[in-house]
């Protein structure tokens, strides 16, 4: 029983470890061009583009002007959204629409079915 709680243990914690490095590591050539937020909410100045991690592996990034922009806590904040995609980060109405399945506001669709 000892070793059966041992290794229940064990698998947890390294289940934690593995999520924590996938949450702080990018995959090999991705370079980070980013700087750490000055606050909770708020990046330093010439950087405004906020760049959150969800897990496993949802880099998202959040730029000046949307809904949600001054509630979203940053992770990394980034001069410019090129700058975001080089790192891995993308905008977060691409990521909102492709788990949905369902195009954003102001996203073309190419759906050609109108009936006309």
């Amino acid at each position: 029983m000892r070793r059966l709680l041992i290794g229940i243990i064990g698998i947890g914690l390294l289940g934690g470890l593995v999520w924590l490095i996938r949450r702080t590591c990018v995959p090999i050539g991705t370079v980070r061009e980013g700087v750490p937020p000055e606050s909770e909410t708020a990046c330093p100045a010439g950087y405004p583009i906020k760049g959150t991690i969800r897990p496993p592996d949802d880099f998202i990034v959040h730029v000046p002007g949307e809904a949600t922009y001054d509630q979203t806590l940053p992770e990394i904040c980034f001069a410019a959204v090129e700058d975001a995609r080089k790192a891995g980060f993308e905008p977060a109405a691409l990521t909102a629409s492709s788990s949905t399945g369902r195009a954003s506001a102001g996203e073309r669709t190419d759906d050609h079915s109108s009936g006309v």
